[in-house]
């Protein structure tokens, strides 16, 4: 099957392990969008499952700057970021960081 694949992990502040999960689209995505939906999926979860204050790291620092910056050039990963942030702004006290 092609498509694409993305994943999170959550732990919590001692880094003991709380879930993971997967995901598998039909579609095929770069990298910076699947790591953005996987940013936005883990958030999600997160909030349904587990209180705050929250951490989303990320290894892709691309990602990162534009939800730093507001500055997403592309129009997908630029409309899950503000997504991002407006979950975030909902919770309070979201972290990100690279």
């Amino acid at each position: 099957m092609e498509g694409t694949g993305y994943g999170m992990v959550l732990r919590d502040c001692s880094g003991n392990f709380l879930m993971g999960a997967t995901y598998r689209t039909k579609r095929r995505w770069p990298i910076e969008m699947a790591e953005a939906q996987a940013m936005r999926w883990g958030l999600k979860l997160t909030r349904l499952y587990f209180s705050q204050p929250l951490l989303l790291e990320s290894d892709f620092q691309s990602v990162i700057h534009k939800l730093n910056r507001r500055d997403a050039t592309e129009m997908e990963v630029g409309m899950i970021c503000e997504e991002i942030r407006d979950l975030a702004a909902e919770e309070g006290n979201v972290e990100w960081r690279f």
